[in-house]
């Protein structure tokens, strides 16, 4: 987490935020992760992860 933005690691430290959004993302990954999966990338990529 120490690469995402203050305000996102912020967010993403709160417990039952983090349960709530990971509760988010398994439903959207549910059916298909092509879509999650290009944003991902190019996220990490923005973030200098990849």
């Amino acid at each position: 987490m120490k690469k995402l933005p203050e305000a996102d690691r912020k967010v993403l430290t709160d417990p039952q935020i983090l349960s709530t959004f990971l509760k988010k993302v398994a439903e959207a990954l549910r059916q298909d992760s092509k879509g999650a999966y290009h944003e991902g990338k190019t996220y990490a990529n923005y973030l200098g992860i990849i």
